[in-house]
């Protein structure tokens, strides 16, 4: 029964089409900022421990009565597109949420800075993330040093054409991409039994026989492409890119 469905030249006919389509709406171009925090927030002064002998004074020579915490996050561009400043529709600014203020901040590395270029800047109240150029797989790992409670926590916001700032667990695997990889090894199954069929088939013609692997290997070398480009990529910027 299988077999003759593998003979069949309108499955060979839709097989190719549907995979395309398949991986190619996975592979869709887009702009994707996301960020991650890469060293979780840690207590640097504490208020309630700290010796009567020890202040902490900030630059302007007010006293700080909060605890005081450290955190490093990363931002980058996990898309296939270029995010150009004119595609910012909303300023990415790195934010305190539930928190005191922010004391310090600065960029620790980038992936690319002779041709990025990071930099904070403060226009007003909050912090906002400006560069040259922003290409895929480009990102900036930044410290931001801040007063609060343990509840409090840094949140990058932002909004690109057609995408929002998002964050991701950088310690959690992601359904999709799982998904992903079991329907690439179970086509790649499918594709090694068709073979095997083909050639203990004796009524197959050799020209049959030469455009089915044709097709096949085409499909197999599409597939390989796409798993070291995107799944590569994905798992690349989740083993944190700096």
């Amino acid at each position: 029964m299988f077999e003759k469905i593998l003979k069949s030249k309108l499955l060979w006919a839709l097989v190719p089409i549907t995979v395309t389509v398949i991986l190619f709406t996975l592979r869709s171009e887009k702009r994707e900022p996301i960020y991650a925090v890469k060293k979780a927030p840690s207590l640097i002064f504490d208020k309630e421990s700290a010796s009567s002998k020890i202040k902490l004074i900030k630059n302007d020579s007010i006293k700080i009565n909060d605890n005081v915490y450290v955190t490093t996050l990363v931002l980058w561009n996990n898309g296939g597109i270029e995010i150009r400043k004119e595609d910012v529709r909303k300023p990415i600014s790195v934010n305190l949420i539930n928190g005191k203020e922010i004391i310090d901040y600065k960029i620790l590395s980038e992936t690319n800075p002779e041709i990025s270029n990071f930099r904070i800047v403060k226009p007003s109240s909050e912090l906002q993330l400006d560069w040259n150029y922003f290409d895929p797989d480009f990102g900036v790992e930044i410290q931001i040093i801040y007063s609060g409670d343990i509840n409090s926590k840094i949140k990058i916001e932002g909004y690109v054409l057609g995408q929002e700032v998002e964050y991701v667990n950088a310690r959690k695997n992601n359904f999709q991409s799982v998904f992903i990889i079991v329907f690439f090894l179970m086509l790649l199954c499918l594709l090694f039994y068709t073979i095997r069929v083909i050639y203990g088939d004796k009524d197959i013609k050799k020209r049959e026989r030469i455009i089915t692997l044709t097709i096949l290997l085409l499909m197999i070398i599409f597939i390989i492409y796409t798993l070291y480009v995107d799944i590569g990529n994905y798992y690349k910027s989740f083993g944190l890119p700096l």
